[in-house]
């Protein structure tokens, strides 16, 4: 495998995971809807896990 290509595996993998540390950090505070975020993190979560399954 290529750098090139293990930089972008990495990187896809990256972007769902920022997405899932972010929303539990605002749910504790006072964010207007915090089921909506809980459901955006799982999302997000399952999705980084079947990349890195897939890898």
């Amino acid at each position: 495998m290529t750098k090139a290509r293990r930089h972008l595996r990495l990187s896809r993998l990256s972007m769902p995971l920022g997405m899932v540390s972010g929303p539990p950090a605002l749910i504790e505070g006072d964010f207007p809807h915090p089921e909506r975020m809980r459901e955006g993190a799982e999302h997000n979560l399952r999705q980084a896990l079947s990349l890195k399954n897939a890898a």
